[in-house]
């Protein structure tokens, strides 16, 4: 099976990618991908300038990133910034928002995200129903199925504040700086945003919200 190439590709300023319908299934929504239909995928160098939407309430599972929505089983997502809003109404089941990846399942074969950027003040809105709300500065969630094959986050900045103003059951908010929960470890990544959350319970990290761990990385907050 061949690889996907996505490389060099921009949504532009004036460019508004919006979901203003209800889907029953999963909602994969990215400035620049959506959610690509290949085991194998490189996505680098890409940017998102636009605006990413969700304006109706979701009964599926929500996958949202400014550049990537959702990335099932890829080799490498690297050098791609978000430079615009992303803007959710949430969903009645699980909510995933990120400022560059949405969702990150891990698959088959060594993997990495690195050197992605989140420039833009985010402020996370909407429902995360009653099975949680996983929100991040970079990713929102990262994770595997089948065996655990090596996954690398690196060199990954968010240099914007992140504000979080959606509903949550209490204890199923997972907000990070960099990644809201992962269970791989994430190096030499930066957050230098301030993080608010008031008045809501749950796991907030300056880099992870739910770590595994993380090795040489390091963050400046309020």
């Amino acid at each position: 099976q061949g690889k996907t190439i996505i490389t060099n590709c921009e949504n532009t300023s004036t460019g508004v990618v919006w979901v203003n319908g209800i889907c029953s299934s999963n909602l994969d929504l990215g400035g620049v991908v959506g959610g690509p239909n290949s085991t194998l995928v490189d996505i680098t160098y890409c940017t998102n300038n636009g605006a990413v939407k969700q304006t109706k309430k979701n009964s599926g599972q929500n996958y949202i990133g400014g550049v990537v929505g959702y990335a099932y089983t890829w080799n490498k997502i690297s050098h791609c910034t978000n430079n615009g809003p992303v803007e959710t109404v949430g969903s009645s089941k699980r909510n995933y928002v990120g400022g560059v990846v949405g969702y990150a399942r891990h698959m088959s074969g060594p993997s990495e995200i690195s050197d992605c950027v989140n420039t833009y003040p985010l402020v996370f809105t909407g429902d995360g129903g009653d099975s949680g709300y996983w929100a991040g500065g970079v990713i929102a969630c990262s994770t595997f199925e089948g065996p655990e094959y090596e996954f690398v986050m690196k060199n990954l900045y968010n240099v914007a504040d992140l504000t979080f103003e959606g509903r949550a059951t209490a204890g199923t908010l997972r907000l990070g700086g960099i990644v809201g929960h992962s269970r791989y470890t994430v190096h030499d990544s930066y957050c230098y945003g301030d993080i608010k959350a008031i008045g809501k319970k749950g796991y907030i990290g300056l880099i992870m919200g739910t770590p595994r761990m993380f090795e040489e990385s390091a963050g400046k907050g309020y």
